[in-house]
Protein backbone atom coordinates (compact mmCIF):
# COMPACT_ATOMS: atom_id res chain seq x y z
CA UNK A 1 0.00 0.00 0.00
CA UNK A 2 2.85 2.39 0.73
CA UNK A 3 4.52 1.57 -2.58
CA UNK A 4 1.49 2.65 -4.63
CA UNK A 5 1.77 6.45 -3.86
CA UNK A 6 5.52 6.21 -4.39
CA UNK A 7 4.98 4.72 -7.87
CA UNK A 8 2.65 7.61 -8.78
CA UNK A 9 5.21 10.17 -7.57
CA UNK A 10 7.96 8.52 -9.61
CA UNK A 11 5.79 8.32 -12.73
CA UNK A 12 4.61 11.91 -12.35
CA UNK A 13 8.18 13.15 -11.84
CA UNK A 14 9.39 11.22 -14.88
CA UNK A 15 6.60 12.68 -17.01
CA UNK A 16 7.40 16.20 -15.84
CA UNK A 17 11.11 15.74 -16.55
CA UNK A 18 10.27 14.41 -20.03
CA UNK A 19 8.19 17.49 -20.85
CA UNK A 20 10.91 19.85 -19.56
CA UNK A 21 13.56 18.00 -21.56
CA UNK A 22 11.52 18.10 -24.77
CA UNK A 23 10.87 21.82 -24.42
CA UNK A 24 14.54 22.50 -23.71
CA UNK A 25 15.76 20.26 -26.55
CA UNK A 26 13.35 21.71 -29.10
CA UNK A 27 13.96 25.28 -28.02
CA UNK A 28 10.45 25.93 -26.74
CA UNK A 29 8.99 27.08 -30.08
CA UNK A 30 9.78 27.21 -33.75
CA UNK A 31 12.43 29.57 -35.04
CA UNK A 32 11.19 32.64 -36.93
CA UNK A 33 13.67 34.21 -39.37
CA UNK A 34 13.28 36.83 -42.09
CA UNK A 35 15.72 38.60 -44.43
CA UNK A 36 14.64 41.93 -45.96
CA UNK A 37 16.31 44.97 -47.55
CA UNK A 38 15.43 48.65 -47.35
CA UNK A 39 15.70 49.20 -51.14
CA UNK A 40 15.46 46.47 -53.79
CA UNK A 41 17.81 48.44 -56.06
CA UNK A 42 21.03 50.00 -54.87
CA UNK A 43 23.75 52.06 -56.52
CA UNK A 44 27.19 51.32 -55.04
CA UNK A 45 28.99 53.80 -57.36
CA UNK A 46 26.94 56.84 -56.40
CA UNK A 47 27.35 59.16 -53.47
CA UNK A 48 23.83 58.74 -52.20
CA UNK A 49 22.21 57.05 -49.26
CA UNK A 50 21.62 54.01 -51.49
CA UNK A 51 25.31 53.29 -52.14
CA UNK A 52 25.22 50.68 -49.35
CA UNK A 53 22.60 47.98 -49.17
CA UNK A 54 21.10 47.57 -45.70
CA UNK A 55 20.16 43.93 -45.09
CA UNK A 56 17.80 43.39 -42.15
CA UNK A 57 17.72 40.10 -40.27
CA UNK A 58 14.83 39.40 -37.89
CA UNK A 59 15.10 36.47 -35.47
CA UNK A 60 12.46 35.24 -33.04
CA UNK A 61 15.14 33.40 -31.01
CA UNK A 62 18.91 33.39 -30.83
CA UNK A 63 20.51 31.40 -33.65
CA UNK A 64 23.68 31.03 -35.68
CA UNK A 65 23.24 32.99 -38.91
CA UNK A 66 25.04 32.82 -42.26
CA UNK A 67 24.36 35.08 -45.24
CA UNK A 68 25.28 34.00 -48.78
CA UNK A 69 25.12 35.92 -52.04
CA UNK A 70 24.24 34.29 -55.37
CA UNK A 71 24.16 35.83 -58.84
CA UNK A 72 21.22 35.57 -61.23
CA UNK A 73 22.62 32.27 -62.59
CA UNK A 74 22.53 30.71 -59.09
CA UNK A 75 26.33 30.81 -58.76
CA UNK A 76 27.65 31.40 -55.25
CA UNK A 77 29.38 34.79 -55.26
CA UNK A 78 30.42 35.26 -51.63
CA UNK A 79 29.59 34.93 -47.96
CA UNK A 80 28.35 38.16 -46.40
CA UNK A 81 28.04 36.69 -42.91
CA UNK A 82 29.96 33.70 -41.57
CA UNK A 83 28.09 31.80 -38.89
CA UNK A 84 27.66 34.46 -36.22
CA UNK A 85 25.56 33.77 -33.14
CA UNK A 86 22.86 36.45 -33.00
CA UNK A 87 20.24 37.05 -30.33
CA UNK A 88 16.52 37.43 -30.86
CA UNK A 89 15.52 40.72 -32.48
CA UNK A 90 16.58 42.77 -35.51
CA UNK A 91 20.14 42.87 -36.83
CA UNK A 92 21.74 44.65 -39.78
CA UNK A 93 24.38 43.75 -42.36
CA UNK A 94 25.75 46.23 -44.92
CA UNK A 95 26.89 45.33 -48.42
CA UNK A 96 28.79 47.69 -50.72
CA UNK A 97 28.34 45.80 -54.01
CA UNK A 98 31.81 44.26 -53.93
CA UNK A 99 33.02 40.71 -53.51
CA UNK A 100 35.27 39.39 -50.71
CA UNK A 101 38.39 40.67 -52.54
CA UNK A 102 36.95 44.18 -52.89
CA UNK A 103 36.27 43.87 -56.62
CA UNK A 104 33.16 45.62 -57.91
CA UNK A 105 30.50 43.15 -58.98
CA UNK A 106 28.76 43.64 -62.31
CA UNK A 107 25.27 45.00 -62.45
CA UNK A 108 22.45 42.53 -62.27
CA UNK A 109 20.21 40.66 -59.90
CA UNK A 110 21.56 39.00 -56.79
CA UNK A 111 19.93 36.66 -54.30
CA UNK A 112 20.72 37.26 -50.65
CA UNK A 113 20.01 34.07 -48.74
CA UNK A 114 20.16 33.89 -44.97
CA UNK A 115 20.28 30.66 -43.00
CA UNK A 116 19.50 30.55 -39.28
CA UNK A 117 20.47 27.42 -37.33
CA UNK A 118 19.54 26.16 -33.91
CA UNK A 119 20.15 22.80 -32.35
CA UNK A 120 17.09 21.20 -33.97
CA UNK A 121 16.00 23.55 -36.74
CA UNK A 122 17.31 25.26 -39.85
CA UNK A 123 15.35 28.13 -41.43
CA UNK A 124 16.23 30.00 -44.63
CA UNK A 125 14.96 33.30 -45.94
CA UNK A 126 15.99 35.13 -49.09
CA UNK A 127 15.43 38.32 -51.03
CA UNK A 128 16.40 39.45 -54.55
CA UNK A 129 18.16 42.78 -55.06
CA UNK A 130 19.33 44.62 -58.15
CA UNK A 131 22.79 46.15 -58.28
CA UNK A 132 22.96 49.17 -60.62
CA UNK A 133 26.64 50.03 -61.28
CA UNK A 134 25.94 53.27 -63.16
CA UNK A 135 27.76 56.35 -61.99
CA UNK A 136 24.64 58.47 -62.26
CA UNK A 137 24.61 62.23 -62.40
CA UNK A 138 27.13 64.59 -60.87
CA UNK A 139 26.81 65.15 -57.15
CA UNK A 140 27.91 67.94 -54.91
CA UNK A 141 28.02 68.36 -51.18
CA UNK A 142 25.87 71.02 -49.48
CA UNK A 143 25.36 72.16 -45.92
CA UNK A 144 21.74 71.86 -44.78
CA UNK A 145 20.09 74.53 -42.62
CA UNK A 146 20.41 72.11 -39.69
CA UNK A 147 24.20 72.05 -40.13
CA UNK A 148 24.54 68.62 -41.79
CA UNK A 149 26.52 67.85 -44.92
CA UNK A 150 24.48 66.18 -47.64
CA UNK A 151 25.17 64.97 -51.20
CA UNK A 152 22.67 66.21 -53.79
CA UNK A 153 22.29 65.61 -57.52
CA UNK A 154 23.35 68.38 -59.86
CA UNK A 155 20.20 70.29 -60.82
CA UNK A 156 18.26 69.13 -57.75
CA UNK A 157 16.21 71.94 -56.21
CA UNK A 158 17.39 72.68 -52.69
CA UNK A 159 16.31 75.25 -50.14
CA UNK A 160 17.72 78.76 -50.49
CA UNK A 161 19.46 78.61 -47.15
CA UNK A 162 21.71 75.70 -48.14
CA UNK A 163 25.28 76.61 -48.79
CA UNK A 164 27.68 74.64 -51.02
CA UNK A 165 30.58 73.16 -49.05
Amino acid sequence: MIAEPLVWWVLGGAALLSVVFLLWWRGGSSLGFEVTVDHPVFYPNRRTAQRLLVIRLRLSQSATVEIDLYDEFNRHVMKLGRGRKLGAGEHFQLWNGRDELGTRLPGGSYLIQGTARRRTSVVTSSVWVRLDPSEGVEHRKIMTPQGFEEWVDEGQIVEESTVPV
